[in-house]
């Protein structure tokens, strides 16, 4: 991996990391198990 991809990466992830946890902060989260019952819910309608 060239060093400007590591450095791309590095950053996406630092930004994912930083959504995450504003979510959080914004109370817009939910427990594991509901998220995934949702997922579920919604790969059964297609």
């Amino acid at each position: 991996m060239k060093p400007s991809e590591q450095n791309q990466e590095s950053l996406a992830l630092i930004k994912m990391l930083t959504q995450s946890n504003k979510s959080w902060k914004a109370g817009k989260h939910k427990p594991a198990k509901q998220a995934f019952g949702d997922l579920k819910k919604r790969i059964e309608k297609t």
